[in-house]
């Protein structure tokens, strides 16, 4: 249940407290599962943000959209000062004169680093880095910048220019974009719930059992690190190794991940 005291909140606070609700069902081992009423409760804060969005005076703003020539490289924001209040115009500005990643935030990352990123947030993977992305099905990407890349052909690859500027938040400015979670072994630690979908990691040396008798959705398993079998009620079973996926179908009443040493997992529902 969220609560709120009688102190007046901003937008980014809001924000906040919507970010860390927990969303509909959680699957727990060894038959034990837990279910909330957080979604009413995401309601009511969306309720709460429409009516006090019109508090948020251009002072609040101007702050928290600080010039980035003014703060450290180290906590450089997402946006400059005037990229806030003209968004669409630097926004083109940038993309056509090849500035537009100099005003985003880079973040250095490190194995086990989790990033959430909603509808709206402008993101790209640098060189070098492997990640197990996960998202809502969906077919459309649109592309703002490509590093100037060629194809085989010697062509740069289409760019979303226009379509991409009715998406961006332009708002969306945090100090890290990283979700932080402490790691604990032998049981699930929830890295993202949200409406679309629920993420969490399984670093095990140990057998568990998962229920998911209440759970109206299909489970996927992301096998990250080490390898482990992975058996279900119906006694069909698989070895995944790292870099492989297994989805069970919503008839799946449970599964047990029996650990080879050491396996590291992501599960995933809807």
């Amino acid at each position: 249940m969220i609560e709120l005291s009688d102190k007046i909140y901003t937008i980014g606070e809001l924000n906040k407290i919507l970010k860390e609700s927990t969303y509909g069902y959680k699957p727990k081992i060894d038959s034990k599962v837990i279910k909330d009423d957080a979604q009413n409760n995401v309601k009511a804060v969306k309720d709460i943000m429409k009516e006090t969005g019109a508090m948020e005076d251009k002072a609040t703003k101007k702050q928290r959209n600080t010039n980035p020539e003014n703060i450290p490289d180290g906590n450089k924001t997402t946006l400059d000062n005037d990229f806030a209040y003209e968004p669409s115009k630097e926004y083109k500005e940038r993309v056509a004169d090849g500035t537009f990643a100099d005003v985003l935030q880079a973040c250095e990352v490190k194995p086990g680093d989790v990033f959430y990123v909603p509808a709206g947030r402008v993101h790209g993977i640098g060189a070098g880095v492997f990640v197990a992305e996960i998202q809502q099905t969906s077919d459309i990407t649109y592309r703002i910048f490509d590093y100037n890349r060629k194809d085989k052909d010697g062509k740069l690859r289409e760019l979303h220019i226009n379509q991409a500027v009715d998406a961006i938040n332009f708002e969306d400015v945090e100090e890290d974009f990283r979700t932080s979670y402490e790691p604990i072994s032998n049981e699930p630690v929830e890295l993202v719930a949200c409406p679309y979908f629920t993420t969490s990691v399984y670093d095990m040396t140990e057998e568990i059992t998962c229920d998911y008798s209440e759970l109206d959705s299909f489970v996927i398993f992301i096998c990250v690190e080490g390898a482990c079998r992975l058996l279900d009620n119906a006694k069909n079973e698989v070895v995944l190794h790292a870099g492989e996926t297994v989805l069970f179908s919503a008839t799946t009443q449970e599964v047990t991940i029996l650990p080879e040493k050491n396996v590291k997992l992501l599960e995933t529902y809807v």
